[in-house]
Order: structure tokens, then sequence, then C-alpha cells
């Protein structure tokens, strides 16, 4: 049920981000609160959201910057940041096959490598290598070269 609630989710947003590319910001909107009304989250149709990427519980309570960039196969835990940080412009970009554990940040224009895991209530600002572990506010690489396979 959960996946299949989550599948809606994605194809909400997908639509929503078709018509905001589109420059139909009425519809977009329309769908963005829709959104926010039936999953508790802010996944604005201005994000991009690669495919096969899943959220943790509906996305509860995930808000997410207009300009984030999501690669594929990510997965994004519940009460997820990924946001602008003043007065750093810029959104987070997150590669494939991303882990985000619940509760945290990621802040400003900040690249986060391909197969990397952010730990639970960790803050991000600065750009994390592909593969590596990163906990701690503020997050510092704990491990490298990681198998993916035992945070998935």
């Amino acid at each position: 049920m959960q996946k299949e609630r989550t599948q809606i989710l994605l194809r909400i947003h997908w639509l929503s981000h078709w018509f905001f590319i589109r420059r139909l910001n009425i519809f977009s909107r329309f769908l963005d609160i829709l959104i926010r009304l039936v999953y508790s989250g802010r996944i604005p149709g201005g994000a991009h959201i690669g495919t096969g990427t899943h959220f943790s519980h509906n996305a509860l309570a995930v808000l997410i910057n207009h300009n984030a960039v999501i690669g594929e196969h990510c997965m994004i835990g519940t009460h997820v940041v990924l946001g602008g940080r003043v007065p750093h412009p810029g959104a987070p970009i997150l590669e494939d096959y991303v882990v985000i554990n619940a509760g945290a940040m990621v802040l400003g224009n900040v690249r986060v490598g391909s197969g990397s895991v952010i730990a639970a209530n960790s803050v991000v600002i600065e750009d994390v290598p592909p593969g590596c572990l990163v906990a701690g506010i503020p997050a510092t690489i704990k491990k490298r070269n990681i198998d993916l396979s035992l945070f998935r």
C-alpha cells in the first residue's frame, strides 16, 4: 500500500513538473498544494526528481527547494529538507543512488555524490564525494567507499 501511495505522489509531482516546464504555473501550483494537503510534504513542480526515487512513509514532512535536483533511484526518509541557505544561492543536487535518512538537511548549493549516504539528523553544507557516509552537524565524512547495499 505504501509503495503505491509513493508512486501516486511521484506521478502527481511529475505532472506538476510537466506543467511547470511548460509555464502552466497555475496547474503546477494546484498539484503542489494537493501534495502538501494529502502527503504533508512540500515537493514543488520546479524540482527535478529522477525515476526510481523512493520516499519513506509517503514523503511525510519532506521539504524540497523548487530548484533542487534529485537523481535516479534515490531513497529519501521522512522530515528531510533539501533547501536553500542564506546568503549562499543555489539548491542541492543529489546524484543517483543517494540515501538520505530521516531528519537530515542538505542546505545550499551542495552536490551529493552518487552512492553516498547521509545519516539521520545530519546537516550537510558542503559537497559530499561519491560513495561516502556522512554524519553530524555539520556533516563530515565518516567512511569512504561504502557498500551501498548495507544502507538500502
